[in-house]
């Protein structure tokens, strides 16, 4: 199954659109959560950011998501994960925040930069107890 990737933090699992005074449907889940994506959200926090920021490179050059490709975007954990790469002391060396830093910089307009910045300062990574409700427990 392929999923149209719509944008990066987001995805509608509904099939139609809801009419005024219908009584709301439940939905199949469009997507499972794997072992493999429970267990990246134990991850430390630099390997979080990196598979943010490849999530992100990833949208960027994709229309549809296969199988594959949805594990690794749903293996970004959001802006508060990339919060240390923004600070100008972490821009030096070869540090994960540095080549993060990096990559983004290649990968988003400077208006992007300046949202994904603003975003990082009340961003926080959600828990995975959101995560699977929000995907699992409407089913």
């Amino acid at each position: 199954m392929t999923a149209k990737v719509v944008s990066f933090f987001m995805a509608s699992a509904c099939s139609q659109e809801q009419k005024l005074g219908e009584k709301p449907k439940m939905y199949q889940p469009i997507f499972e959560i794997t072992p493999e994506i429970e267990q990246h959200f134990d991850s430390p926090l630099r390997v979080k950011a990196e598979a943010t920021v490849e999530a992100i490179a990833l949208s960027k050059s994709i229309t549809y998501a296969t199988a594959e490709q949805q594990v690794e975007l749903a293996k970004a954990s959001g802006w508060g994960t990339l919060t240390d790469i923004w600070v100008k002391t972490n821009h030096q060396g070869n540090t994960w925040q540095h080549r993060c830093h990096k990559k983004l910089s290649q990968l988003l307009t400077q208006a992007e930069i300046q949202s994904a910045k603003s975003a990082t300062a009340t961003a926080y990574q959600t828990s995975f107890e959101v995560i699977r409700a929000i995907y699992v427990g409407s089913s």
